[in-house]
């Protein structure tokens, strides 16, 4: 079969500094990837072998040196079954020398995601068989890894966020990003990993993390613009985690967001809102259905001094001062204390608490009741520090 006698070509379709050579043409390196390289050059892409039905495209991409005027490269893509796909013809060559090609395949939304399996593209130079490269296209089952319960853009504001894959194999990652009504939110992001690669612009960011990998993301948006809040969903295939860093540009001033995984019954804050000190929320619902949150507001003596309702609608998020008197509690001001976030039956949120101290900011990840196993403070620092600062437990 014409096809086998191409496979010697295709030992390995993920090793770099690969080479075929026939009647002068040199095949110098060939993959199959996510997505065509962007930008000038001929840079081999990150490779993989394996795409989910909810990828854009499976794409091939080679480069070629020593090719004449006229030479003509085309590929074939097989489905499961062998059947001939699709069939596409690179223009003829019009300058001697090298070149990379690169050609995608549509894959969600289109018949190959319906088509889970082995699939092969085949890629011809002047109508000889020269390369063979076998990839799959696989269902993708993702679960929920966790949420960013507070996402700020624009009006100076800057939201960077790191993904890391914690298992022992390459996993795909999913994240969804929505505004505080519930819809999705099309951030503008780029990935500071790769300077040179354009900004972007998706309510979904999809990736697969190769084992032990870590990815980054910048939100940042133009101060000009209208400040943008809301939150992300994480999902993966695999075991992945994360978190996200909130800045205000003009100042240098960030806060950590650690990701939510928790999906406890009640939430705890503690609060400070005496002399400069101000305490905030974030809190995000995500279920598919609208939540109403209890409130419960203890001082610091434990008495309990006020009760309250969050009312949510489906994936929708708020965020504000305790002491605000619409949104907020405001028999806490000049208090200290704690407030206790009920849970739904049956649903989910996610939270974090913020602390204002003027004009400096940090977060305060709020406590869960999952165990009671108590815990450590990894840092504790003591004797000579810096003039104005101090230790509070």
């Amino acid at each position: 079969m014409v096809r086998a006698a191409g496979l010697f070509l295709a030992l390995v379709s993920l090793v770099s500094a690969q080479q075929a050579v026939k009647d002068g043409v040199s095949f110098q390196d060939w993959l199959m990837t996510e997505s065509a390289p962007n930008g000038s050059g001929c840079i081999p892409p990150a490779a993989t072998s394996t795409f989910f039905t909810t990828d854009a495209v499976a794409t091939i991409w080679f480069l070629v040196d020593g090719m004449n005027i006229g030479d003509q490269a085309t590929a074939k893509w097989f489905s499961p079954d062998g059947t001939l796909y699709s069939t596409y013809n690179w223009a003829p060559v019009t300058a001697p020398g090298s070149r990379c090609f690169s050609e995608s395949m549509k894959v969600a939304g289109n018949s190959p995601a319906s088509l889970p399996g082995p699939w092969t593209v085949e890629v011809y130079w002047n109508g000889s068989l020269e390369l063979m490269l076998p990839f799959t296209v696989t269902p993708l089952t993702l679960s929920g890894a966790g949420s960013v319960p507070q996402l700020v853009s624009g009006g100076g504001w800057d939201t960077s966020l790191t993904l890391l894959n914690l298992g022992r194999s390459p996993t795909r990652v999913s994240l969804d990003f929505f505004r505080e009504d519930g819809s999705r939110s099309s951030l503008p992001f780029t990935r500071p990993q790769s300077p040179s690669a354009s900004a972007e612009r998706a309510g979904t960011f999809n990736t697969t993390l190769n084992t032990n990998a870590l990815l980054m993301l910048d939100t940042t948006d133009l101060e000009s613009q209208t400040v943008g809040v809301g939150w992300a969903d994480l999902l993966t295939a695999g075991n992945a985690g994360g978190l996200a860093v909130f800045k205000y540009t003009p100042t240098g001033q960030e806060a950590v967001v650690p990701l939510e995984t928790r999906n406890a019954g009640s939430y705890v804050l503690p609060f400070d809102n005496t002399g400069q000190l101000g305490t905030g929320l974030a809190i995000a619902n995500l279920a598919a259905s609208s939540a109403k949150v209890g409130a419960v507001i203890r001082d610091d003596t434990g008495a309990q001094i006020g009760t309250g309702t969050i009312n949510l609608q489906a994936l929708e998020h708020t965020s504000f001062m305790l002491t605000d008197s619409t949104n907020g509690f405001p028999i806490t001001a000049n208090k200290r204390g704690t407030v206790e976030f009920d849970t739904p039956q049956g649903g989910q949120i996610s939270l974090l608490g913020l602390r204002a101290n003027g004009a400096a900011l940090t977060s305060l990840p709020l406590l869960a009741d999952v165990g009671t196993t108590g815990g450590t403070l990894a840092h504790v620092a003591s004797g000579c520090r810096p003039a104005g600062t101090a230790r509070k437990f």
